[in-house]
């Protein structure tokens, strides 16, 4: 597990994203027992999480910038078996309109995600970004990311990228590949953010990200090279 988790610190070295214009400035999210409330309700058909005692500390709530008052809600712990982990809900003007059940599975092969929103064509609503580890019980694993255009409160998938690959764990500790990339935004033409890899260690064929510096474009809802 450690070097599960040091290979997914050593995948994702994100910086800060870069803050565009508040077009559309997001409201306040619900806090206390307010916020448990909603996510029992926003969950109350998962099974792994309809009867689980959920805490505030358990969450994470974020206004998205969209036309009008949204929410992202999701769970603090996004890792192989936690917790919620990958689940997310979509609340527009106090009403569920999505939801995704996350991968709640404990040990291993298991699943984890992470739900972020960014603005990346610069309109002033956020898209989501969904970043996905896969690991495997002989240690091999990916992570992936989605890129999901938000539309009446529900998003649909525009595209993804592969961040990183591995194969399985030899006697020696070593993988048959290895393969990954940095990430990070950067600022983009007329207000927008573009998502940036360098890449290293590419092997055909295994879902490894490019080798070099890669810059895509959020644009009419699919993902670019420009």
């Amino acid at each position: 597990m450690k070097s599960a988790l040091a290979w997914i610190a050593m995948a994702m070295l994100a910086t800060p994203v870069v803050a565009a214009p508040r077009l559309n400035a997001p409201g306040t999210c619900p806090t206390g027992t307010k916020l448990v409330e909603l996510a029992s309700r926003a969950f109350s058909n998962v099974p792994d999480l309809k009867d689980a005692k959920i805490q505030t500390q358990h969450l994470v709530c974020r206004a998205l910038r969209a036309g009008a008052p949204t929410w992202l809600l999701t769970f603090a712990d996004p890792g192989c078996g936690g917790l919620g982990a990958g689940a997310a809900a979509i609340v527009e003007n106090g009403v569920v309109t999505w939801r995704q059940p996350g991968f709640f599975a404990p040990g291993t092969p298991c699943r984890g995600a992470t739900w972020e929103p960014a603005d990346l064509d610069g309109d002033g609503n956020d898209e989501l970004l969904l970043f996905e580890d896969d690991e495997r019980h002989d240690g091999s694993g990916h992570r992936s990311l989605a890129v999901m255009a938000i539309a009446n409160g529900k998003p649909s998938d525009g595209g993804g990228l592969a961040l990183s690959s591995r194969g399985s764990a030899e006697g020696d500790g070593r993988y048959t590949w290895d393969c990954s990339a940095i990430y990070r935004l950067v600022p983009g033409p007329r207000r927008s953010q573009q998502i940036e890899l360098v890449g290293r260690g590419h092997v055909a064929d295994q879902g490894c990200p490019e080798d070099g510096r890669h810059v895509y474009a959020w644009r009419a809802g699919k993902l670019i090279e420009p």
